[in-house]
């Protein structure tokens, strides 16, 4: 894979899969290619001087606690634009909208992937609002494009793994085995 230099530059199958991502967690399909022209080129493979790779520049502490080792492992593991949308790209939004919050604008989108602590704040620091500023200039390219409406084919993001819902059936389970444990031990006994 290389570097794009524009969104339409994207196949079908491609524009197709960023279409259903930004439908999963929220956002226009748009906003969200110019995140990843700004972070990547598109290219899945990229990798900075800090170690972050892929689409978004995931860090090697964020592909840990999502399950995928390392930055180098998801590039590796995941070399082509769709595997990697559809695997730790989701994966990373759908872990930043469960923690932070959803979505709700431009800014939020920015935020999710440089400083998520600052999702649904009206007031972000200076090196937010700078990031939010070179982001910009990219989606006058992204919107050029005639994206696909998106078919939903990615889980929503509160329906994947480790929602809430997932959570609180786990939570539900090991309460009625410590209910029905409790029962166990202190049944009455028999008398031999």
């Amino acid at each position: 894979m290389s570097r794009l230099s524009s969104a339409s530059q994207l196949s079908a199958d491609e524009q197709q899969t960023l279409a259903d991502l930004a439908a999963s967690i929220g956002t226009d399909t748009p906003s969200l290619a110019a995140i990843m022209a700004q972070e990547s080129s598109f290219d899945p493979v990229a990798m900075n001087d800090s170690g972050h790779g892929g689409l978004i520049q995931i860090s090697n502490a964020n592909a840990a606690a999502l399950g995928y080792g390392s930055s180098q492992n998801i590039i590796d593991t995941y070399s082509d634009r769709i595997s990697q949308m559809q695997g730790p790209v989701l994966s990373y939004f759908s872990y930043q909208i469960k923690h932070f919050g959803p979505i709700n604008s431009f800014q939020d989108l920015c935020m999710a992937v440089y400083s998520p602590a600052q999702i649904g704040k009206t007031s972000i620091p200076a090196d937010c609002q700078t990031y939010v500023g070179q982001i910009q200039p990219h989606l006058s390219d992204t919107s050029a494009v005639s994206w696909p409406v998106s078919g939903g084919s990615l889980p929503d993001p509160g329906t994947a793994s480790g929602s809430h819902l997932t959570d609180i059936l786990i939570i539900i389970g090991a309460l009625a085995s410590a209910g029905g444990l409790f029962f166990f031990l202190n049944r009455p006994k028999k008398r031999v």
